[in-house]
């Protein structure tokens, strides 16, 4: 019964572990706020009116097969104890790539991400 729990705490975790940013997070923020969670931009482009487009190539990828344990690291303990991580996860494979667009107007030394209902949601579902 103890293992059973055990298993649904890492499942659970892995999951919470598996939300990533979301497409609404980022109106009014930062263009650095984007960068530092998806990465810097393929591609940055001055636009006639000031504003920038950045634009990130995301790969979209969807978790296949059986959930399997994977052996996440060993950790000793000066006071002699060791711990063992364990994880559950699937195979990933590649479902293709997203493009994902922002504009940003200049603000002090900075671009402040847009309000965009055409920024490409579904990359970051």
């Amino acid at each position: 019964m103890r293992s059973t729990g055990i298993l649904a705490v890492m499942a659970m975790c892995g999951l919470v572990a598996c939300a990533g940013p979301r497409a609404d997070n980022y109106a009014g923020e930062p263009i650095e706020r984007v960068a530092r969670d998806l990465g810097y931009p393929s591609q940055v482009s001055e636009l006639p009116d000031g504003r920038r487009s950045y634009q990130w190539e995301i790969e979209q990828t969807t978790q296949v097969g059986p959930l399997r344990p994977v052996l996440r690291g060993i950790s000793l303990s000066t006071s002699g104890g060791a711990g063992l991580g364990i994880g559950l996860e699937r195979d990933s494979v590649s479902t293709g790539v997203c493009i994902y667009t922002l504009t940003a107007s200049p603000v002090g030394e900075t671009y402040i991400v847009e309000a965009s209902p055409s920024a490409n949601a579904s990359c970051l579902s």
